[in-house]
Protein backbone atom coordinates (compact mmCIF):
# COMPACT_ATOMS: atom_id res chain seq x y z
CA UNK A 1 0.00 0.00 0.00
CA UNK A 2 3.12 2.16 0.74
CA UNK A 3 4.36 1.82 -2.60
CA UNK A 4 1.02 2.85 -4.48
CA UNK A 5 0.60 5.79 -1.95
CA UNK A 6 3.95 7.29 -3.51
CA UNK A 7 3.30 5.76 -6.76
CA UNK A 8 0.34 8.13 -7.37
CA UNK A 9 1.82 11.07 -5.39
CA UNK A 10 4.96 10.84 -7.87
CA UNK A 11 2.42 10.61 -10.60
CA UNK A 12 0.16 14.11 -9.35
CA UNK A 13 3.56 15.96 -8.69
CA UNK A 14 4.88 15.00 -12.10
CA UNK A 15 1.53 15.48 -13.72
CA UNK A 16 1.25 19.28 -12.38
CA UNK A 17 4.59 20.68 -12.94
CA UNK A 18 4.74 18.93 -16.46
CA UNK A 19 4.84 22.20 -19.13
CA UNK A 20 4.23 20.04 -22.01
CA UNK A 21 0.65 19.26 -20.65
CA UNK A 22 0.04 23.06 -19.60
CA UNK A 23 1.20 24.41 -23.28
CA UNK A 24 -2.29 24.08 -24.59
CA UNK A 25 -4.75 26.86 -25.12
CA UNK A 26 -7.97 25.48 -23.66
CA UNK A 27 -6.54 25.36 -19.95
CA UNK A 28 -9.38 25.69 -17.66
CA UNK A 29 -10.01 25.79 -14.41
CA UNK A 30 -13.21 24.96 -11.93
CA UNK A 31 -13.48 25.40 -8.28
CA UNK A 32 -16.33 23.95 -6.49
CA UNK A 33 -18.19 23.54 -3.16
CA UNK A 34 -19.48 20.12 -2.24
CA UNK A 35 -21.92 19.07 0.56
CA UNK A 36 -23.48 15.75 1.31
CA UNK A 37 -23.52 12.56 3.23
CA UNK A 38 -21.63 9.75 3.63
CA UNK A 39 -20.99 6.42 5.79
CA UNK A 40 -18.34 4.63 7.43
CA UNK A 41 -17.67 1.07 8.51
CA UNK A 42 -15.34 -0.78 9.70
CA UNK A 43 -16.57 -4.37 10.75
CA UNK A 44 -20.26 -3.90 13.10
CA UNK A 45 -19.14 -0.22 13.74
CA UNK A 46 -20.84 2.29 11.31
CA UNK A 47 -21.67 5.72 11.61
CA UNK A 48 -23.50 8.18 9.30
CA UNK A 49 -22.56 11.71 8.50
CA UNK A 50 -22.14 15.02 6.32
CA UNK A 51 -19.24 16.46 4.67
CA UNK A 52 -18.27 19.71 3.44
CA UNK A 53 -15.86 20.11 0.86
CA UNK A 54 -14.16 23.04 -1.35
CA UNK A 55 -12.16 21.55 -4.79
CA UNK A 56 -10.82 22.65 -7.41
CA UNK A 57 -9.55 20.70 -10.80
CA UNK A 58 -7.75 22.09 -13.61
CA UNK A 59 -7.98 20.76 -17.10
CA UNK A 60 -4.66 19.93 -19.04
CA UNK A 61 -6.65 18.36 -21.81
CA UNK A 62 -10.39 18.55 -23.09
CA UNK A 63 -10.66 15.24 -21.11
CA UNK A 64 -8.44 15.16 -18.81
CA UNK A 65 -7.63 17.07 -15.10
CA UNK A 66 -6.15 16.91 -12.01
CA UNK A 67 -8.03 17.76 -8.82
CA UNK A 68 -7.32 18.94 -4.84
CA UNK A 69 -9.87 18.86 -2.54
CA UNK A 70 -10.25 19.41 1.29
CA UNK A 71 -13.01 18.50 3.26
CA UNK A 72 -14.43 18.35 6.90
CA UNK A 73 -17.07 15.71 7.71
CA UNK A 74 -18.65 14.07 11.12
CA UNK A 75 -20.73 11.31 11.85
CA UNK A 76 -22.30 9.56 14.48
CA UNK A 77 -23.94 5.84 14.96
CA UNK A 78 -25.12 3.00 17.29
CA UNK A 79 -23.46 -0.18 18.54
CA UNK A 80 -25.89 -2.50 19.96
CA UNK A 81 -24.04 -4.46 22.84
CA UNK A 82 -24.59 -8.25 23.47
CA UNK A 83 -26.11 -6.74 26.66
CA UNK A 84 -28.96 -5.08 25.01
CA UNK A 85 -27.07 -1.82 25.75
CA UNK A 86 -26.70 1.00 22.81
CA UNK A 87 -23.03 2.35 22.53
CA UNK A 88 -22.87 5.69 20.34
CA UNK A 89 -20.31 6.20 17.89
CA UNK A 90 -18.84 9.26 16.64
CA UNK A 91 -16.54 10.26 14.22
CA UNK A 92 -14.77 12.70 12.78
CA UNK A 93 -12.39 14.10 10.00
CA UNK A 94 -10.65 16.63 7.90
CA UNK A 95 -9.44 15.54 4.66
CA UNK A 96 -6.89 16.87 1.71
CA UNK A 97 -7.34 14.54 -1.37
CA UNK A 98 -5.61 14.78 -5.05
CA UNK A 99 -5.60 12.62 -7.92
CA UNK A 100 -6.62 12.52 -11.94
CA UNK A 101 -10.22 12.79 -13.47
CA UNK A 102 -11.37 11.83 -17.03
CA UNK A 103 -14.28 13.13 -18.64
CA UNK A 104 -16.45 11.70 -22.11
CA UNK A 105 -17.38 14.29 -23.92
CA UNK A 106 -20.37 13.92 -25.55
CA UNK A 107 -20.68 16.12 -28.60
CA UNK A 108 -24.28 15.30 -29.02
CA UNK A 109 -25.39 16.53 -25.28
CA UNK A 110 -22.08 19.15 -24.64
CA UNK A 111 -24.39 20.61 -21.31
CA UNK A 112 -23.94 16.78 -19.67
CA UNK A 113 -20.24 15.53 -19.11
CA UNK A 114 -20.12 11.83 -16.74
CA UNK A 115 -16.84 11.88 -15.54
CA UNK A 116 -14.41 9.11 -13.70
CA UNK A 117 -11.53 9.58 -11.29
CA UNK A 118 -9.08 7.99 -8.52
CA UNK A 119 -6.64 9.41 -6.48
CA UNK A 120 -4.89 9.62 -2.35
CA UNK A 121 -6.67 10.96 0.39
CA UNK A 122 -4.89 11.72 3.50
CA UNK A 123 -7.06 12.50 7.06
CA UNK A 124 -6.64 13.89 10.42
CA UNK A 125 -9.45 11.24 12.19
CA UNK A 126 -10.48 11.13 15.71
CA UNK A 127 -12.53 7.97 15.97
CA UNK A 128 -14.71 7.44 19.34
CA UNK A 129 -15.91 3.61 19.06
CA UNK A 130 -15.45 2.74 22.47
CA UNK A 131 -16.85 -0.65 23.45
CA UNK A 132 -15.41 -4.48 23.97
CA UNK A 133 -16.06 -5.58 20.19
CA UNK A 134 -14.69 -2.74 18.45
CA UNK A 135 -11.17 -3.17 16.81
CA UNK A 136 -11.21 1.21 16.15
CA UNK A 137 -11.76 2.04 19.74
CA UNK A 138 -10.62 5.69 20.90
CA UNK A 139 -8.40 6.91 18.88
CA UNK A 140 -6.89 9.87 16.56
CA UNK A 141 -4.43 10.62 14.27
CA UNK A 142 -3.17 10.71 10.37
CA UNK A 143 -4.38 8.21 8.00
CA UNK A 144 -3.85 7.59 4.23
CA UNK A 145 -5.33 5.53 1.42
CA UNK A 146 -7.43 5.40 -1.82
CA UNK A 147 -10.24 7.64 -3.54
CA UNK A 148 -12.30 7.09 -5.88
CA UNK A 149 -15.27 8.83 -7.66
CA UNK A 150 -18.01 9.23 -10.29
CA UNK A 151 -20.11 11.39 -11.39
CA UNK A 152 -21.27 14.42 -14.09
CA UNK A 153 -21.02 17.88 -14.58
CA UNK A 154 -24.13 19.19 -15.59
CA UNK A 155 -24.37 22.73 -16.91
CA UNK A 156 -27.81 24.22 -16.15
CA UNK A 157 -27.41 27.61 -17.30
CA UNK A 158 -24.59 29.60 -18.54
CA UNK A 159 -23.36 30.97 -15.48
CA UNK A 160 -24.76 27.85 -13.01
CA UNK A 161 -23.11 24.10 -13.12
CA UNK A 162 -24.17 21.29 -10.48
CA UNK A 163 -22.08 18.08 -10.11
CA UNK A 164 -23.54 15.28 -8.67
CA UNK A 165 -21.24 12.70 -7.68
CA UNK A 166 -20.64 9.23 -5.92
CA UNK A 167 -16.93 8.74 -3.67
CA UNK A 168 -15.79 5.73 -2.01
CA UNK A 169 -12.79 6.18 0.62
CA UNK A 170 -10.87 3.96 2.38
CA UNK A 171 -8.14 5.17 4.97
CA UNK A 172 -5.65 3.40 6.53
CA UNK A 173 -5.22 4.31 10.62
CA UNK A 174 -3.86 3.25 13.67
CA UNK A 175 -6.68 1.87 16.44
CA UNK A 176 -6.55 2.44 19.66
CA UNK A 177 -3.77 -0.71 20.09
CA UNK A 178 -2.05 0.57 17.90
CA UNK A 179 -2.69 -2.02 14.79
CA UNK A 180 -3.32 -0.65 11.41
CA UNK A 181 -6.93 -0.85 10.30
CA UNK A 182 -8.80 0.29 7.06
CA UNK A 183 -12.00 1.66 7.25
CA UNK A 184 -14.50 2.17 4.23
CA UNK A 185 -16.57 5.58 3.49
CA UNK A 186 -19.28 6.11 0.53
CA UNK A 187 -21.09 8.54 0.06
CA UNK A 188 -23.32 11.14 -2.43
CA UNK A 189 -22.14 14.48 -2.89
CA UNK A 190 -23.30 17.44 -5.00
CA UNK A 191 -21.05 20.24 -6.14
CA UNK A 192 -22.11 23.84 -6.59
CA UNK A 193 -19.40 25.58 -9.42
CA UNK A 194 -18.03 29.21 -8.28
CA UNK A 195 -15.55 29.58 -11.23
CA UNK A 196 -15.67 28.67 -14.73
Amino acid sequence: MCMTFKGALTLIILLAGSPYLFAQNEIKSVTSISFGSYQESHGTDQVNGTMLSIGHKRFFTKQWAYFAKLGNGSASGEYASAGGTAVVLNSSRTSLSGGLLWHYIVDAKPKLIPYVGAGISIQSYTYDFDHPASEIGKTSGTGYGPIMMAGARIKVTRNFTIIPGYQYEQVIIKSESSKQQALTSSGFLLALVLGF
